[in-house]
């Protein structure tokens, strides 16, 4: 069975293969290819930002012949589009693993915010009732890291659930998914599509690979008025996917107040989850499962409630609309005491002004740290003190906290310009909040 996935494999990417961009997926990547072994004429591996990797320039793929490119994600595929001549594919780790997917049923999530909470959700959910399931994608474990193991040692899930940025799926040509979820869509990644409908648009490209249903969020931010007002050109291609609205409301008897993820958004994507195992699953029971899952990391994350100060991590949140999210749950938190909400990180052209509305809760004291402090500032109009590094604030912040607070890290910008991941970003201040004990 092997013999056919590569031969799959091989009729798209040709014999002379480059992976560019070595991060998790690339590697990811070039290590499935590389059980291609010998039917590649030339497997070669490019990072402009890596030490031990040589920096990919377009005129190698003439130069070395190559027939296709796998691209990593987080490159902007914009100069590849225009360059790379139409001999050679671009692909990517999830367009390259498809070919090996058989008996799998898929399962799909995308959204400005909420998809990785969701896929985990699902995940779990499933996996009380069916072993090994996989829960990854641009959640942590590239889907080709699942497709590895499975020729290498015989290791498959009768699920996967694959979370899907926009990223990937302006890079898809081969990959289909049985049902599909869209969680929110708001305002991100500006600084890489040209305009807020391109990017929406993008997202959309989950339609036309969705072979059953796609579920989307009623209350997803600004989903339903796009789909509303696109609808007739989306579905154009799409007929015989049915798309599926959903909203918390619907679900009279669902015990939300029971589950220990909290926050109305959570409670969307609890609908969407249930939604989806129950059209999938009908015959088992989802509510229990769907209760008793905790969380990721870094997602309005409980650190500890130290000398009766709470601390909150949401590193991930690197949107508006998860700051808005944050603040309120936060200030539902604590009665009386004061919200300290740490702000900053990189911009990544976003919508800072709509944190503008922060300024009218008194409870709700504001630092900006990092690479954008004086613009998300700026363009928010909030007043608050303004530090150089997470770092800096988080010692300055040390004498102002007291009992009856909450600090809560939820800072909009990205991390790259002080730590190499949210993750190593909102480890850091869980250290910080652990020493103070």
């Amino acid at each position: 069975m092997s013999e056919v996935f590569f031969d799959r494999l091989l009729d798209v990417t040709g014999t002379r293969v480059a992976v560019v961009g070595m991060g998790r997926s690339g590697t990811s990547s070039y290590r499935l290819l590389s059980l291609l072994g010998d039917r590649l004429e030339k497997l070669d591996a490019y990072d402009d930002g890596l030490p031990n990797y040589p920096k990919f320039d377009f005129e190698l793929i003439e130069e070395k012949g190559y027939s296709s490119l796998v691209v990593s994600p987080g490159i902007p595929l914009g100069p590849f589009k225009s360059r790379v001549p139409e001999y050679c594919r671009l692909l990517n780790d999830i367009d390259i693993s498809s070919f090996f997917i058989d008996h799998e049923t898929i399962i799909s999530v995308t959204g400005s915010v909420g998809k990785s909470t969701t896929t985990a959700l699902l995940g779990s959910a499933l996996n009380v009732y069916f072993p090994n399931v996989f829960a990854g994608g641009n959640l942590g474990t590239p889907l080709s890291d699942y497709i590895y193991h499975k020729v290498t040692k015989g290791r498959s899930s009768p699920y996967l659930c694959v979370e899907l940025s926009s990223f990937h799926l302006e890079n898809i040509h081969y990959f289909t998914s049985d049902y599909s979820i869209i969680t929110y869509l708001l305002p991100n990644h500006l600084e890489r599509y040209a305009s807020l409908e391109e990017y929406y648009r993008v997202k959309f490209q989950l339609l036309p690979i969705t072979r059953h249903q796609l579920f989307l969020n009623k209350r997803g931010g600004d989903l339903l008025s796009f789909w509303m007002q696109h609808q007739a050109e989306l579905t154009s291609e799409s007929e015989k996917t049915k798309v599926v609205l959903v909203d918390p409301a619907d679900l009279k008897d669902f015990p939300f107040h029971k589950a220990k993820l909290i926050g109305k958004h959570n409670q969307q994507n609890i609908a969407m989850v249930y939604a989806v195992l129950s059209r999938m699953l009908p015959d088992r029971d989802w509510i229990t499962p769907i209760l008793d899952f905790p969380g990721l990391p870094h997602r309005q994350e409980y650190v500890t409630n130290a000398r009766g100060i709470i601390y909150i991590n949401d590193s991930k949140a690197t949107t508006t609309e998860s700051v808005l999210q944050a603040v309120h749950n936060a200030c539902d938190l604590v009665s009386q005491g004061t919200v300290h909400l740490l702000l900053g990180g990189r911009d990544k052209n976003l919508d800072w002004e709509r944190l503008s509305s922060l300024g009218q809760l008194p409870r709700v004291k504001i630092y900006f740290f990092g690479e954008a402090r004086h613009l998300i500032q700026k363009k928010s109009g909030l007043v608050g003190d303004t530090h150089p590094s997470l770092s800096d604030l988080l010692s300055f912040l040390k004498s102002k906290i007291k009992t009856g607070d909450l600090v809560l890290l939820s800072p909009g910008g990205t991390s790259h310009d002080e730590f190499r991941s949210f993750e190593e970003r909102g480890d850091f201040f869980k250290s910080w909040v652990h020493s103070l004990s």
